[in-house]
Protein backbone atom coordinates (compact mmCIF):
# COMPACT_ATOMS: atom_id res chain seq x y z
CA UNK A 1 0.00 0.00 0.00
CA UNK A 2 1.44 3.30 -0.69
CA UNK A 3 0.13 6.90 0.27
CA UNK A 4 2.62 10.03 -1.63
CA UNK A 5 3.81 12.65 -0.20
CA UNK A 6 3.96 16.95 -1.07
CA UNK A 7 6.71 15.47 -3.17
CA UNK A 8 5.12 13.23 -5.10
CA UNK A 9 2.77 15.78 -6.61
CA UNK A 10 5.40 18.31 -7.65
CA UNK A 11 4.90 19.80 -10.80
CA UNK A 12 8.79 20.95 -11.24
CA UNK A 13 8.25 22.43 -14.22
CA UNK A 14 6.49 26.53 -14.74
CA UNK A 15 6.58 25.24 -18.81
CA UNK A 16 4.79 21.96 -17.95
CA UNK A 17 2.22 23.97 -15.36
CA UNK A 18 1.62 26.26 -18.06
CA UNK A 19 0.61 23.65 -20.29
CA UNK A 20 -2.03 22.70 -18.19
CA UNK A 21 -0.19 19.90 -16.54
CA UNK A 22 -0.83 20.07 -12.39
CA UNK A 23 -0.24 17.89 -9.27
CA UNK A 24 -4.55 16.50 -9.75
CA UNK A 25 -2.61 14.87 -12.84
CA UNK A 26 -0.23 13.32 -10.80
CA UNK A 27 -2.25 12.77 -8.04
CA UNK A 28 -5.45 11.09 -9.64
CA UNK A 29 -3.60 9.26 -12.73
CA UNK A 30 0.19 8.95 -12.62
CA UNK A 31 0.55 7.86 -9.16
CA UNK A 32 -2.21 5.83 -9.22
CA UNK A 33 -0.86 3.88 -12.64
CA UNK A 34 2.79 3.76 -11.29
CA UNK A 35 1.58 2.00 -7.76
CA UNK A 36 -0.08 -0.78 -9.96
CA UNK A 37 2.55 -1.23 -12.06
CA UNK A 38 4.61 -2.08 -9.55
CA UNK A 39 2.57 -4.12 -7.16
CA UNK A 40 1.27 -1.33 -5.29
CA UNK A 41 -2.28 -0.07 -3.57
CA UNK A 42 -2.97 3.34 -4.18
CA UNK A 43 -4.89 4.01 -0.82
CA UNK A 44 -6.26 7.23 -1.66
CA UNK A 45 -7.95 5.95 -5.20
CA UNK A 46 -8.81 2.19 -3.35
CA UNK A 47 -9.11 1.27 0.55
CA UNK A 48 -8.08 -2.20 1.31
CA UNK A 49 -9.69 -4.49 4.42
CA UNK A 50 -7.16 -7.16 5.54
CA UNK A 51 -8.50 -9.60 8.15
CA UNK A 52 -11.34 -7.21 9.48
CA UNK A 53 -8.73 -4.32 9.38
CA UNK A 54 -9.94 -1.50 7.32
CA UNK A 55 -7.25 0.37 5.33
CA UNK A 56 -7.85 3.93 4.29
CA UNK A 57 -5.45 7.39 3.00
CA UNK A 58 -5.15 10.15 1.79
CA UNK A 59 -2.30 12.80 1.37
CA UNK A 60 -3.94 14.85 4.00
CA UNK A 61 -3.10 18.43 2.70
CA UNK A 62 -2.86 21.55 4.87
CA UNK A 63 -5.44 24.29 5.65
CA UNK A 64 -3.17 26.66 7.24
CA UNK A 65 -5.33 25.56 10.48
CA UNK A 66 -2.93 24.71 12.63
CA UNK A 67 0.01 26.88 12.66
CA UNK A 68 1.88 28.46 15.54
CA UNK A 69 4.24 31.91 14.72
CA UNK A 70 5.99 33.19 11.98
CA UNK A 71 7.63 30.62 9.64
CA UNK A 72 11.19 29.06 11.28
CA UNK A 73 10.05 30.84 14.92
CA UNK A 74 11.44 28.36 17.38
CA UNK A 75 11.18 25.89 14.89
CA UNK A 76 14.96 23.71 15.61
CA UNK A 77 17.50 23.70 13.28
CA UNK A 78 17.67 19.65 11.96
CA UNK A 79 13.71 20.41 11.03
CA UNK A 80 14.55 23.85 8.97
CA UNK A 81 14.35 21.13 6.11
CA UNK A 82 9.96 21.68 6.50
CA UNK A 83 10.17 25.13 5.72
CA UNK A 84 11.92 24.37 2.68
CA UNK A 85 9.50 22.32 1.24
CA UNK A 86 6.84 24.57 2.64
CA UNK A 87 7.64 27.18 0.08
CA UNK A 88 8.81 24.85 -2.53
CA UNK A 89 4.94 23.57 -2.73
CA UNK A 90 3.77 27.41 -3.16
CA UNK A 91 5.81 26.88 -6.19
CA UNK A 92 5.54 23.03 -7.42
CA UNK A 93 2.63 21.49 -5.85
CA UNK A 94 -0.32 23.21 -8.39
CA UNK A 95 -3.98 22.46 -8.15
CA UNK A 96 -5.80 23.63 -11.11
CA UNK A 97 -9.05 25.46 -10.69
CA UNK A 98 -10.99 24.52 -14.00
CA UNK A 99 -13.55 26.71 -13.03
CA UNK A 100 -11.37 29.53 -13.96
CA UNK A 101 -11.62 28.92 -17.75
CA UNK A 102 -14.09 31.29 -18.38
CA UNK A 103 -12.69 32.81 -21.95
CA UNK A 104 -11.01 32.11 -24.54
CA UNK A 105 -7.18 32.44 -24.11
CA UNK A 106 -7.99 32.35 -20.02
CA UNK A 107 -5.21 30.47 -17.62
CA UNK A 108 -5.63 27.91 -14.94
CA UNK A 109 -6.15 29.39 -11.57
CA UNK A 110 -4.86 27.62 -8.35
CA UNK A 111 -7.31 26.94 -6.07
CA UNK A 112 -6.38 27.40 -2.62
CA UNK A 113 -4.69 25.27 0.33
CA UNK A 114 -8.01 25.16 2.18
CA UNK A 115 -9.82 24.07 -0.94
CA UNK A 116 -7.69 21.33 -1.43
CA UNK A 117 -7.88 20.45 2.14
CA UNK A 118 -11.20 19.94 1.61
CA UNK A 119 -11.51 18.35 -0.60
CA UNK A 120 -9.52 15.30 0.03
CA UNK A 121 -11.10 15.22 3.92
CA UNK A 122 -14.22 14.70 1.79
CA UNK A 123 -13.00 11.84 -0.08
CA UNK A 124 -11.12 10.73 2.88
CA UNK A 125 -14.12 10.98 5.41
CA UNK A 126 -16.44 9.25 2.70
CA UNK A 127 -14.15 6.03 2.48
CA UNK A 128 -14.15 6.29 6.29
CA UNK A 129 -17.84 6.03 6.51
CA UNK A 130 -17.97 3.12 3.88
CA UNK A 131 -15.86 1.06 6.27
CA UNK A 132 -17.95 2.15 9.40
CA UNK A 133 -21.23 0.59 7.30
CA UNK A 134 -19.18 -2.74 6.86
CA UNK A 135 -19.85 -5.04 9.39
CA UNK A 136 -16.86 -7.47 8.77
CA UNK A 137 -14.74 -4.30 9.58
CA UNK A 138 -13.76 -4.25 12.99
CA UNK A 139 -11.34 -1.47 13.05
CA UNK A 140 -9.73 0.97 10.54
CA UNK A 141 -6.51 2.34 9.89
CA UNK A 142 -5.99 5.51 8.50
CA UNK A 143 -2.76 6.55 6.70
CA UNK A 144 -1.87 9.97 5.58
CA UNK A 145 1.34 11.98 4.43
CA UNK A 146 0.59 14.87 7.11
CA UNK A 147 -0.17 15.15 10.22
CA UNK A 148 -3.71 15.12 11.40
CA UNK A 149 -4.06 16.03 14.84
CA UNK A 150 -1.47 19.47 16.49
CA UNK A 151 -0.05 17.47 19.05
CA UNK A 152 1.86 15.86 16.13
CA UNK A 153 2.91 19.08 15.00
CA UNK A 154 6.51 21.26 15.84
CA UNK A 155 6.72 24.57 17.40
CA UNK A 156 7.75 26.81 15.41
CA UNK A 157 6.24 25.17 12.11
CA UNK A 158 3.06 27.16 10.15
CA UNK A 159 0.93 24.38 8.77
CA UNK A 160 1.96 20.99 9.57
CA UNK A 161 -1.82 19.54 8.37
CA UNK A 162 -5.58 20.52 9.09
CA UNK A 163 -7.61 20.56 12.05
CA UNK A 164 -10.66 18.32 10.02
CA UNK A 165 -8.78 15.42 8.72
CA UNK A 166 -8.21 14.51 13.22
CA UNK A 167 -11.98 15.28 13.18
CA UNK A 168 -12.91 13.33 10.73
CA UNK A 169 -10.63 10.56 12.30
CA UNK A 170 -11.86 10.95 16.02
CA UNK A 171 -15.46 11.21 14.52
CA UNK A 172 -15.48 7.75 13.40
CA UNK A 173 -15.50 5.12 16.14
CA UNK A 174 -13.76 2.17 14.43
CA UNK A 175 -10.73 4.63 13.63
CA UNK A 176 -8.06 3.03 16.11
CA UNK A 177 -4.66 3.99 14.30
CA UNK A 178 -3.11 6.92 12.45
CA UNK A 179 0.00 6.77 10.34
CA UNK A 180 1.21 9.79 9.06
CA UNK A 181 4.82 11.28 8.17
CA UNK A 182 6.03 14.30 7.05
CA UNK A 183 7.61 15.64 9.57
CA UNK A 184 10.73 13.04 10.20
CA UNK A 185 11.01 12.49 13.73
CA UNK A 186 9.37 9.35 15.44
CA UNK A 187 6.14 9.79 17.63
CA UNK A 188 3.92 7.69 19.29
CA UNK A 189 0.98 8.68 21.31
CA UNK A 190 -2.67 8.27 21.98
CA UNK A 191 -5.03 10.85 21.44
CA UNK A 192 -8.60 10.18 22.63
CA UNK A 193 -8.98 6.77 21.38
CA UNK A 194 -6.42 6.68 18.28
CA UNK A 195 -3.00 5.65 18.44
CA UNK A 196 -1.40 8.43 16.21
CA UNK A 197 2.47 7.10 15.38
CA UNK A 198 4.21 9.74 13.19
CA UNK A 199 7.17 7.85 11.15
CA UNK A 200 10.33 9.44 10.70
CA UNK A 201 11.32 8.39 6.79
CA UNK A 202 12.22 10.70 4.78
CA UNK A 203 15.68 12.42 4.07
CA UNK A 204 18.72 10.50 5.29
CA UNK A 205 21.19 12.65 7.58
CA UNK A 206 24.90 12.70 6.91
CA UNK A 207 25.68 10.23 9.98
CA UNK A 208 22.58 7.65 8.40
CA UNK A 209 25.66 6.34 5.91
CA UNK A 210 25.06 3.02 7.15
CA UNK A 211 22.28 0.65 6.17
CA UNK A 212 21.91 -0.68 9.76
CA UNK A 213 21.84 3.39 10.55
CA UNK A 214 18.97 3.51 7.96
CA UNK A 215 16.94 0.39 9.48
CA UNK A 216 17.53 1.48 13.15
CA UNK A 217 16.66 5.14 12.95
CA UNK A 218 14.69 5.46 9.14
CA UNK A 219 12.07 2.87 9.25
CA UNK A 220 9.14 2.25 11.34
CA UNK A 221 7.38 -1.27 11.78
CA UNK A 222 4.18 -0.74 13.70
CA UNK A 223 2.00 -3.98 15.02
CA UNK A 224 -1.47 -3.44 14.75
CA UNK A 225 -3.00 -6.86 15.79
CA UNK A 226 -1.22 -7.88 18.81
CA UNK A 227 -0.42 -11.68 18.38
CA UNK A 228 -0.87 -12.44 15.41
CA UNK A 229 0.22 -12.06 11.73
CA UNK A 230 -2.17 -9.56 9.46
CA UNK A 231 -0.50 -10.53 6.03
CA UNK A 232 -1.62 -14.34 5.37
CA UNK A 233 1.94 -16.50 5.21
CA UNK A 234 3.97 -13.52 6.89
Amino acid sequence: MFVPGNQDVWVLSEEMQGLGHDSYEKYYFYLPEACRRNGFVPLWMEPVSLRGVGFAGSIGWYDHSMGAGAPGEDLPREHHYLLDSLWNDKRWACWSDISSLVGEGAGLARRTDSEVAREFNLHLDQDIENFNRDASIREIVVVTHYPPFGELSLEGLPFPGSRDTGGILLSHHKVTVSISGHIHDKRDMVIRNIRAVRCPVGYLGREQHKYQDVVRNCLEVIHLIEGEELLPGA
